[in-house]
């Protein structure tokens, strides 16, 4: 029943998740929406899926020059990496968790996905 539930409320669950970890995404797929594709969207959403802990490091920023014609400090392409704290790195289906990202991060944005243990 939960899988079908969170069909409708657009939420993939994994049936290897414990039945609490697929209950509180389908509980709170509205809440994960309203805030889909900023930092405290996307960090929200993979706790209620890995279980564990999220930081996410942005390159956001403002950046300028005294010196007109100048190059801007910093990197020019907007990037982010996310690192996951978790119990057990190698329970996370790392490919699943990156397509999780990729939908729910602005299209534009570089990523990179750190798995760790503890923190």
């Amino acid at each position: 029943f939960l899988a079908w539930l969170g069909g409708w409320v657009g939420m993939e669950l994994d049936d290897d998740w414990p039945e609490e970890r697929r209950r509180a995404l389908v509980r709170r797929a509205v809440e994960i929406y309203r805030v889909r594709g900023t930092a405290d969207g996307l960090r929200a959403h993979i706790e209620l899926v890995t279980g564990g802990r999220v930081e996410i490091v942005e390159s956001g920023g403002v950046a300028w020059s005294t010196e007109t014609g100048a190059d801007l400090p910093g990197q020019p392409e907007p990037r982010m990496t996310i690192r996951v704290y978790v119990d057990d790195a190698a329970a996370i289906d790392t490919r699943a968790l990156d397509r999780l990202v990729n939908a729910s991060k602005p299209a534009h944005v570089i990523h990179a996905l750190e798995l760790a243990t503890g923190g």
